[in-house]
């Protein structure tokens, strides 16, 4: 029976004996890799607004990591071209034979015809002729991994917003032939998938054809949630991948998420401290320190084998419970036999005993003969002793009512608080228990008494310093000395300082007094530094708001007043009270003034030059016309019309005119706007009808009259020149690829 039960228990030893090796020959093949690593982070990008002030962080802070996991790590940062290069071969070179290679990259990088490039710091991009030569092609870091005979991994921490992808993209869009194989942005936006190949890992910070976040911290989000994962040992590493693309989406709102490609046919682990641990308690009993592994690498591949030897400990400490409950069944089993044997030839000599037991316990010892009487085995013994305790508890219960009394009477004292009373019944007692109940009575009232001072000792913290009513009415009904007397002083404290304050209130109202209606804004804010007076103080930020809101009222009416109105913003900078708004008026004016004045010179040019024509008679028609089509000074244009009508048009040549020479044709060629005009037609004879009366010119001077008013309607005002409009534009072609790259 012994040998069955044994069976199962065997059975788990042998099951975890085969665990145990199982994870050594894990473990040892782990411990006999050989790891390379080529990192590289590019921050002080020579190109303007390509600076990532955390790509290098990034990749020193990865390697770090990479060499605590036993990495052989080949750190380069800020690299050009020459410097990349050379890394990449070593890389290569490091790579033959390795167990794992990683290739982890934070900078910029481009993607263009499906292919990815990753920039060094002096990448000078201008076309899509020159970025294969510029950049760090993919697949030269895919042959480098390629080497290799175990595990490849690639993380790239790239495709961030770059003024390259710009280029490319205006580029494309700018060149038919550049963009019609290949969509903008799908060539130039983030990167492009990478083929999968057996034993290949590729994690991209984010999704083809987004961009990554550089983030405000020391690393980026996608390299922060890639170390937390790198510490946390025994993670199968597209199990890591998925951890981090979710940690790099929470952390930035689902804008970049990850992604990852896996070609592996067995897991992989990077972190593989657990299997160091596990060989250090592989072998213990200990189900605390199996649970403790547990805890602490709960995705550990050696966590299963923890489990089910912590399963196989506890099934065999039940088992081993188990047996030993058995047997203590036993024991106790045969015990009950051999004391039922001796049970009946003790009985006699427990009598005796019972009998010499009793004979020795006291008259008046109540709590031993209870407890003989329930002790005895003896009945007869027994029986005599419960007649004797009868007797014993009667007199105890006569003694128990006078004690009872006492303790009323007692009870009744401290209620009242009465000590001196106590006393006298401590004295007077003749029940022992009534002593103690006194002292303790006694102690009642005192610690009553230190309560209540407590208590208004806390009421008088709660008051404030100013509060006299309250100070006043505490030390009324104060219950002890101490408190009534720091009450006191306190209330004489807030006195002072009351007076003080409504003194300084006296004195800043004063002030304010005086300056309340003093434009001097400066002065009013050194007095509101200075003020102690709180009523002051708040009639001072009140004003000021005010002041505020005015200026803002001010702002708002001077931009309601017309552009050309100077006599409407003189009127506003007399009454204005606000400094900002004083100054912007008397600007507006000084250019009211100037266009005016620009006005008034056209006027003069204009006016002289009608008078010269006015004074060629009919054959300065033409220039008249034309001065017309030009004409900025409305109030000449009456003068202007009025000479037009007095000089008629001349006829047009007669049939029998001797020809013209080509020099006369020349000089008799008509003007452009005489071509658009229809034939003259003969003025109708009229009835002697007075010629109006020609309107006297305005003088050429400009007056206070004509500067405020508005340009006539049926002409705009004149344009700018060429010179004044053009922007200024720099002497050489702007670069297709983009200013200052």
């Amino acid at each position: 029976m012994v040998q069955d039960m044994t069976r199962p228990f065997r059975f788990l030893v042998l099951l975890l004996c085969g665990l145990l090796s199982l994870a050594a020959t894990a473990a040892g093949v782990a411990a006999s890799e050989r790891r390379v690593a080529l990192v590289i982070g590019n921050s002080a990008y020579k190109s303007p607004g390509l600076e990532i002030p955390n790509a290098r962080n990034d990749a020193q802070d990865t390697a770090s990591a990479l060499k605590a996991l036993g990495f052989d790590v080949l750190l380069a940062t800020d690299v050009d071209l020459a410097g990349a290069s050379k890394a990449i071969q070593q890389f290569a070179r490091m790579s033959i034979g390795a167990d794992a290679t990683l290739f982890y990259f934070a900078g910029h990088a481009v993607q263009y015809q499906g292919q990815n490039y990753l920039l060094p710091v002096d990448a000078e991009v201008r076309d899509e002729i020159s970025l294969p030569f510029e950049t760090i092609a993919v697949d030269n870091i895919r042959s480098a991994l390629d080497r290799s005979n175990g595990v490849k991994i690639m993380v790239l921490d790239a495709c961030r917003t770059n003024p390259v992808s710009e280029r490319l993209a205006r580029l494309a869009s700018a060149a038919p032939s550049f963009s019609s194989a290949f969509d903008a942005g799908e060539r130039t936006r983030g990167l492009q998938r990478i083929d999968k190949s057996d034993g290949l890992v590729v994690a991209f910070s984010t999704s083809p054809g987004d961009v990554a976040l550089d983030g405000q911290d020391r690393n980026s989000p996608f390299t922060r949630a890639f170390l937390r994962r790198l510490n946390e040992p025994g993670l199968e590493i597209e199990t890591m991948f998925r951890r981090i693309a979710a940690d790099v989406s929470a952390a930035t709102g689902g804008r970049q998420r990850p992604e990852t490609y896996v070609s592996l046919v067995s897991e992989y682990y990077l972190n593989q401290d657990d299997s160091l641990a596990w060989d250090r308690i592989k072998g213990t009993d200990d189900p605390e320190v199996l649970n403790d592994f547990i805890e602490r690498y709960p995705s550990s591949y050696y966590a299963i084998a923890a489990r089910y030897r912590l399963e196989a400990l506890q099934r065999a400490i039940e088992a081993a419970r188990a047996q030993a409950l058995r047997e203590a069944d036993l024991a106790r089993r045969e015990k009950e036999l051999a004391a039922q044997r001796a049970q009946a030839e003790a009985a006699k000599a427990a009598c005796e005993r019972d009998a010499t037991a009793l004979q020795a316990i006291a008259p008046a010892d109540a709590p031993a003969l209870r407890g003989f009487v329930a002790s005895a085995s003896c009945g007869a013994v027994q029986a005599a002793a419960s007649a004797r305790l009868s007797d014993l508890e009667a007199r105890i219960a006569a003694d128990a009512a006078l004690c009872q009394n006492e303790d009323n009477d007692l009870k009744a004292l401290v209620a009242k608080g009465d000590a001196a009373a106590i006393s006298a019944l401590r004295a007077d007692a003749r029940c022992p228990a009534t002593n103690a109940a006194a002292e303790q009575g006694l102690r009642a009232i005192a610690a009553a008494a230190d309560a209540a001072c407590g208590a208004a000792n806390a009421t008088l913290n709660g008051i404030g310093a100013r509060d006299v009513a309250a100070l006043r009415a505490l030390i009324d009904k104060a219950p002890c000395a101490i408190v009534a007397s720091a009450a006191a002083q306190r209330l004489a404290e807030g006195v002072a300082a009351i007076a003080q304050e409504a003194q300084a209130c006296r004195r800043d109202q004063a002030a304010w007094k005086d300056l309340a209606s003093s434009s001097d804004r400066a002065a009013i804010a050194a007095f509101r530094q200075r003020a102690a007076c709180p009523d002051v103080i708040a009639a001072i930020d009140q004003a000021e708001d005010e002041f505020k809101t005015a200026c803002a009222a001010e702002q708002g009416a001077l931009a309601a007043i017309g552009a050309n109105d100077a006599e409407a913003t003189r009127a506003f900078l007399a009454n204005a009270i606000c400094d900002d708004a004083k100054t912007a008026a008397r600007a507006k004016i000084a250019a009211i003034a100037a266009a005016a004045a620009r006005l008034e010179d056209a006027c003069a040019r204009e006016d002289a030059e009608l008078a010269g024509l006015k004074s060629q008679g009919a054959g300065a028609r033409g220039k008249l016309i034309d001065l017309k089509g030009r004409l900025t000074c409305g109030r000449l244009r009456p003068d202007l019309e009025a000479a037009l009508e007095q000089i008629a048009p001349q006829p047009a040549p007669s049939a029998a005119a001797p020809p013209q020479t080509p020099a006369a044709r020349l000089l008799r060629r008509p003007r452009t706007n005489d071509l658009a005009r229809p034939a003259p037609q003969p003025a109708p004879q009229r009835a002697a009808e007075p010629k109006p009366a020609k309107p006297a010119r305005p003088a050429a001077v400009a007056a206070p009259a004509r500067v405020a008013r508005p340009v006539q309607p049926d002409r705009p005002p004149p344009a700018q020149s060429t010179a004044q409009s053009a922007p200024n534009r720099p002497d050489r072609p702007a670069s297709p690829l983009g200013v200052g790259f």
